[in-house]
């Protein structure tokens, strides 16, 4: 599991990539209940959809909102898992 951090510094790029891989691990564990996998799924299909919060179109925010939400949905399928 991703080591715990201090929630007042920013996270590490390597920090990030290892969340990513443990999300994708899980992800394909068939002991994760499939409905936990619906929240990766969901934020993924955020991303591509056209349909925004914050239009694209709006330098740096139409991103950031989408990388708000695919970082808020790891932390959601990390935490949602049982220990």
């Amino acid at each position: 599991m991703a080591p715990r951090r201090d929630p007042k510094r920013a996270p590490h790029p390597w920090e990030l990539w290892s969340t990513a891989r443990l999300a994708w691990r899980l992800f394909r564990d068939r002991h994760v209940s499939p409905v936990l996998k619906l929240i990766p799924i969901a934020a993924v299909l955020y991303t591509f959809l056209p349909v925004d919060i914050v239009p694209d179109l709006v330098p740096l925010a139409g991103q950031a909102d989408d990388l708000a939400i695919l970082l808020s949905a790891l932390q959601l399928f990390h935490s949602a898992l049982p220990c």
